[in-house]
């Protein structure tokens, strides 16, 4: 894995620009969770739910990390996961994956496939369960 440098606000609402503001923001991330819920490894994490509402609070959490909005989300990621199975190093491994193919498809520029990507594995710790 290569070394990113630390995610700053600025980074992060730098991406949200470049993608074209929050509404395409938010369109992507709808396409990645949509991806993640039909993937045969990680969809069942999504059984009985709709992705893009899972995709809609996350699409929250980013934009209120990046200082967009005001309102914080409901629930971060040390609790939002709670709920579900053990999201082990292979299920975040996929999932990091599936990101960076969404975004490929999109023919998002590597630097903000970057900067997204970093944004997420920084949580990984938090996400990932410890057996």
């Amino acid at each position: 894995m290569t070394q990113r440098p630390p995610l700053s606000r600025e980074r992060l609402q730098g991406l949200v620009r470049s993608l074209g503001g929050e509404d395409a923001f938010k369109d992507l991330m709808r396409q990645f969770y949509r991806a993640m819920a039909h993937d045969l490894m990680i969809g069942f994490f999504f059984d009985g739910k709709d992705p893009d509402s899972v995709a809609d609070k996350q699409s929250l959490f980013v934009l209120h990390s990046a200082g967009l909005i005001q309102s914080p989300p409901e629930h971060g990621p040390a609790t939002a996961h709670r709920h579900l199975a053990p999201i082990l190093k292979g299920h975040f491994d996929r999932r990091m994956r599936i990101l960076e193919e969404v975004l490929l498809n999109a023919r998002v520029s590597a630097a903000d496939i970057d900067t997204w990507v970093g944004f997420e594995e920084s949580f990984r710790k938090v996400v990932e369960s410890r057996s």
